[in-house]
């Protein structure tokens, strides 16, 4: 498993749990996944950006993991490390505890299954509008990439 393999199970993960995902955005530096939960968009109005957790994708080097989703959590509300089943299932508790003393979550990723291993911190302030207006850029740019790229929807065949 590498990296990129662990992304579409994030991504998962963070739509089940009402986020949009974006990939590879700048916060405090580059973080893998971004998830975004907004408010509901009234007319032409850029909605509030209500949540925010970043998610760092990595699969061995713990001590690089934790600084990462340390350093993202400034910018955040919520900050996760993503590692592969493997790695997390031979951690020693010592090594989970780093996790919780720096208030970043723990992911255990295999295949398209997360579980939370430990609860990130919740840090109760507003994302940088900085970060809401890049992030509904992203957003209105990839919906309408979508739209272009996917096939109309044709309800019924020409047999009906």
């Amino acid at each position: 498993m590498v990296e990129s393999e662990m992304r579409p199970a994030i991504d998962e993960w963070l739509n089940r749990n009402g986020y949009y995902a974006a990939h590879e955005c700048l916060v405090g530096g580059w973080c893998d996944v971004i998830g975004c939960m907004w408010s509901e968009r009234i007319g032409r109005r850029r909605p509030e950006l209500l949540e925010m957790i970043c998610v760092e994708l990595k699969m061995l080097k713990i001590s690089d993991v934790i600084y990462q989703a340390h350093g993202n959590h400034y910018h955040c509300n919520l900050s996760y490390c993503a590692m592969p089943k493997r790695t997390v299932d031979r951690m020693r508790a010592k090594t989970i505890d780093k996790f919780i003393s720096a208030k970043v979550g723990l992911l255990s990723v295999k295949d398209y299954d997360v579980k939370t291993i430990v609860f990130s911190q919740y840090r109760n302030e507003q994302p940088h509008t900085i970060f809401r207006d890049r992030l509904w850029s992203f957003k209105l740019r990839h919906k309408k990439l979508i739209e272009a790229v996917s096939p109309p929807v044709v309800i019924g065949t020409k047999g009906d």
